[in-house]
């Protein structure tokens, strides 16, 4: 199979050593239907929930393999006893139309937000006062900062440190993409970045419960785009839950704008006992 998607259905090509790499820490099984089909299934140790990629077809192969992968992750869910989760955008209504015939039931919208043009090109380094610093910081330390700042946060799971971890050990990491903002001593922001084909990414970013409404967060996110565009980047995106309106709110106020929705299916599982 030609794991590069040239000329497959979907909505991101996936590199084959990404996906390698996903399947050797275990945080992602790929299910294969004759060659011309494939399901992605995200499941962290100790998650509350699966999240899937809408399935991948190849235009060639019949159109009921799309219904079938769609029904097999039904299946996943109810063999493990926990929710389903599939993302899909919002202009892809065959799609959605698909998912609601099956049983799912829309729960969630995320937007994807993008930094480009005249804001992100006059995007310069914080001006950081005596005491603050960023440093590079390891995975042990990066998740319990993720943990606390998001521990409150609707449809939080924690993360684990092997997740963490196998981030660490992705074939393009570099220490430099995960930094924390360090007030006196103390981490108190965090980011994550990345550069790719598509331009900057910030995947994640967040303040220490106790440290919010500081301005923290801002100077992390500041810096953080001014790492990516020092890379050559000309576009910085970054998703948001639509449901945390004070994040989508920051991110308008620094310049990112909203360019498409992608909308999260749930199907709970026939087991589950609510």
């Amino acid at each position: 199979m030609d794991l590069s998607r040239d000329g497959w259905t979907g909505y991101t090509p996936v590199k084959v050593k990404e996906l390698e790499h996903s399947l050797t820490t275990g945080e992602l099984q790929v299910y294969v239907l004759e060659d011309s089909a494939l399901l992605e299934c995200y499941h962290r140790e100790n998650a509350t929930q699966i999240i899937c990629m809408y399935p991948y077809c190849h235009p060639q192969a019949p159109k009921s393999m799309e219904d079938d992968l769609i029904a097999f992750a039904k299946q996943q869910s109810n063999a493990r006893h926990i929710p389903l989760e599939i993302s899909v955008p919002h202009t892809r209504e065959r799609e959605i139309q698909k998912l609601i015939a099956q049983g799912y039931v829309h729960s969630r919208t995320f937007y994807r937000m993008f930094l480009q043009g005249e804001v992100l090109h006059k995007m310069t380094a914080p001006e950081l006062p005596a005491g603050w610093s960023f440093r590079t910081v390891k995975a042990a330390e990066f998740l319990n900062l993720h943990n606390n700042a998001f521990r409150t946060h609707y449809g939080f799971s924690a993360m684990t440190l092997k997740t963490v971890e196998g981030w660490y050990s992705e074939p393009d990491f570099d220490p430099e993409d995960w930094q924390a903002l360090f007030v006196h001593g103390k981490p108190v922001a965090y980011f994550s970045i990345g550069k790719q084909e598509d331009g900057g990414h910030v995947y994640l970013l967040g303040t220490i419960q106790e440290m919010q409404g500081k301005g923290y967060g801002r100077t992390a996110l500041r810096q953080a785009c001014h790492l990516l565009k020092q890379r050559g980047v000309d576009r910085i995106q970054l998703g948001v839950d639509t449901g945390n309106e004070h994040a989508l709110e920051f991110y308008k106020r620094i310049g990112f704008e909203v360019a498409y929705a992608n909308l999260r299916y749930r199907y709970e599982p026939k087991t589950l006992t609510l």
